[in-house]
């Protein structure tokens, strides 16, 4: 019995289960005061200006307080980020979705509307894009409403506008955000027949280049 949680740990694969890892270890070093939340927001001048990139990488990090919410949140985000990359043949194929999807939540929030938590955006974003990938799966809202999962990303929009209390223009960037990688990695492609997404080990000149 001793072993269970540890070997539920060990079934997750190895990107979602160090990023929640990593989640759960900055919450209590902020709850037990090791830490403090504004030191590992997202700011455009605290990154650029003052040369803090430490936060570049703990924004993703930090998801709020040690608290149940925390770990609510926690339960979508290794729910859907391991399916999805358990759907992915190698795990730097999983972590390159990440990066690409981090960097246009930078780019957002640096450019369009300042976000400080890009954390629970990016874990969003990778719902949306596993509800693109899976329209058809059939899910539950709290045992009772029935839909498609096409419109989950939807759901906890709503949610998040209404019972958290946060703007739309925040609640709905993860879903701008999951759409754009959707739509070039996904549809892109089958119009226009290249990757702009891929990653740089996909890339044919890489290849060749690693082929001789």
């Amino acid at each position: 019995m001793e072993r269970i949680p540890f070997e539920l740990i060990t079934e997750v694969p190895p990107i979602t289960r160090y990023w929640s890892i990593g989640v759960v270890a900055l919450a209590a070093l902020e709850k037990y005061g090791f830490l403090s939340s504004l030191d590992l927001l997202y700011s455009f001048d605290s990154v650029f200006r003052n040369s803090q990139y430490w936060r570049l990488i703990t924004t993703f990090f930090y998801f709020g307080s040690l608290n149940f919410d925390l770990f609510f949140v926690l339960f979508f985000m290794v729910r859907y980020s391991r399916s999805l990359e358990e759907n992915i043949s190698r795990s730097r194929d999983y972590l390159w979705i990440l990066f690409i999807n981090s960097v246009l939540l930078i780019i957002y929030s640096s450019f369009i509307y300042p976000l400080s938590k890009l954390g629970p955006k990016l874990q969003e974003a990778i719902i949306y894009i596993w509800s693109r990938r899976n329209p058809n799966v059939r899910l539950q809202l709290f045992g009772i409403i029935e839909f498609s999962a096409a419109y989950l990303p939807f759901f906890y929009a709503i949610f998040n506008h209404l019972l958290r209390q946060l703007p739309l223009r925040g609640t709905l960037v993860d879903i701008i955000i999951g759409h754009i990688y959707f739509y070039f990695q996904d549809i892109f492609p089958k119009i226009h027949g290249y990757y702009p997404f891929n990653p740089p080990w996909k890339w044919v000149w890489v290849q060749n280049r690693l082929n001789h």
